[in-house]
């Protein structure tokens, strides 16, 4: 049994780490590469979220291949890894705003992991831009924990204008909005906007 445990975690490490990190690192170069030939704003825009999200998912394999636990995601040492990405790749831009996170040791497979992954760089990276208009200070918090029923709580929240109560974040054309909801969907998970203070997105699932 335990022979062939270990030959199963072999093979997870072999397809994820060599399979996956190393290609979505070489695309996650070429992106940042070719954003700088791309002189329009908008298009330079999607450029800079593609590579925030191979990013994003790119960590997660680095994190499975450098972990005792080859099949199950550090969360909070990834959320951690992924606030530092983020930052640097927005320093500059953003630096009177601050990035905290509050997570507990969550532990979750690769299936919930990268979805949660995306998720959080998609609600960052839209609180970055769209939260703190002309420059104004402000800090976006990032928690996670698991309730008293077994579902993995995942919060995303700052103290900005806050979401524009006209929009329906389900109904958005937003790419990043789209993303999160059919995120979460993959998750079998829900998701919440809380509007009363700046703006406040939980989203909850089953690990």
């Amino acid at each position: 049994m335990r022979r062939r445990t270990s030959l199963t975690q072999i093979n997870f490490v072999l397809t994820c780490g060599t399979c996956l990190h190393i290609p979505l690192q070489l695309v996650s170069s070429m992106l940042y590469l070719q954003s700088g030939y791309v002189r329009d704003d908008e298009a330079k825009a999607l450029f800079e979220d593609s590579q925030k999200r191979v990013d994003a998912m790119s960590l997660i394999h680095e994190k499975l291949y450098g972990s005792k636990d080859l099949a199950r995601v550090d969360f909070r040492e990834y959320v951690d890894g992924l606030v530092c990405n983020l930052s640097a790749l927005s320093a500059g831009a953003f630096e009177d705003i601050k990035i905290r996170s509050e997570v507990e040791d969550v532990r979750l497979d690769v299936n919930s992991a990268i979805p949660c992954g995306l998720i959080i760089n998609e609600l960052v990276t839209n609180a970055l831009r769209h939260a703190f208009p002309d420059g104004r200070e402000g800090e976006i918090m990032l928690g996670m924990h698991v309730d008293g029923d077994g579902l993995v709580v995942l919060s995303v929240s700052d103290d900005g204008s806050g979401f524009p109560a006209d929009i329906d974040f389900r109904e958005t054309q937003s790419l990043g909005m789209q993303l999160v909801t059919s995120l979460v969907g993959q998750l079998g998970g829900v998701i919440e906007l809380d509007r009363s203070l700046g703006t406040s997105f939980r989203v909850m699932f089953r690990a």
